[in-house]
């Protein structure tokens, strides 16, 4: 397994639903296709985060195994739960 990492999220305003990371190795291909490789997954699992309401949110993730980057990228992806 691999290790984890703490990621801080600032909600200002609430629209329920939820939020995923994914990780782009190559700093030069931030495609799509780049992140779909590596969806991060919950420290208790699954890889959607619920948040309550606004504010802070320190969440951690655990960063798939044997990846090593210098500079890789995270792509937040908030899909919002309300019309």
């Amino acid at each position: 397994m691999g290790q984890f990492i703490n990621i801080r999220v600032y909600i200002s305003a609430y629209h329920m639903g939820y939020w995923e990371f994914r990780l782009c190795l190559d700093p030069s291909d931030q495609t799509q296709e780049c992140f779909a490789h590596f969806l991060l997954e919950l420290e208790d699992g699954g890889t959607k985060y619920y948040p309550k309401g606004t504010g802070y949110y320190d969440v951690n993730y655990r960063l798939p195994a044997n990846v090593v980057c210098d500079h890789c990228v995270l792509q937040w992806k908030y899909t919002a739960g309300n019309d």
